[in-house]
């Protein structure tokens, strides 16, 4: 195999938004210019190593923005971008700001905007396939349109549908949508399934 491949991680995501692209490249940590601005920016060395990456689980993560949303690194051996562990919103606060989302069956657009992940799940998992939708929401609608499709999905959310049944059981497939941002400690997660 090609090693420059070998070396390109598998999965690439952020434990709190599905693209750090969007992020400027603000410097910390150690490359952050010395300034009166920059001052309380600046992590120590001490403190970027308490940071070990949630999905490798290496220390080797680099300071990569500080802003609104908190501090953010990125994971020099596999590309995670994670928040800083101690700035995570409490899971009300995350209940809450998910209600005010339009995540419901009758809601067209929603429907259709998931419309997007059951197609390619669709294309590439046989009927007769048995789902679980990890993450749902107070919706079941992806599990309802694979089930439609002929793919049976349960809906399980650990704050709005959790089910110790539901994990208990195995799947030939697992979906997510706008997931995996919220998930603390992905590497559990995936060991899991």
């Amino acid at each position: 195999m090609n090693s420059t491949l070998e070396s390109r991680p598998l999965v690439q995501f952020s434990v709190y938004s599905a693209s750090s692209a969007h992020l400027p490249r603000t410097p910390v940590g150690r490359d952050a210019p010395e300034t009166a601005e920059s001052t309380e920016m600046t992590l120590s060395y001490k403190e970027e190593l308490m940071h070990s990456c949630p999905l490798c689980r290496t220390s080797a993560a680099s300071p990569l923005h500080r802003g609104e949303r908190g501090t953010f690194f990125r994971c020099d051996t596999c590309a995670l971008v994670f928040l800083d562990p101690a700035q995570w919103p409490s899971l009300d606060s995350e209940i809450a700001r998910y209600e005010l989302h339009e995540n419901y069956a009758e809601n067209p657009g929603y429907e259709e905007f998931l419309s997007r992940l059951a197609g390619p799940v669709i294309a590439r998992i046989p009927s007769g396939a048995r789902g679980l939708d990890y993450g749902s929401g107070e919706s079941d609608t992806l599990a309802a349109l694979l089930t439609r499709s002929g793919r049976p999905t349960t809906a399980y959310d650990p704050a709005f549908r959790p089910s110790a049944a539901a994990l208990k059981e195995r799947y030939d497939f697992v979906a997510c949508s706008e997931v995996l941002e919220h998930v603390h400690d992905p590497r559990e997660l995936f060991e899991r399934f």
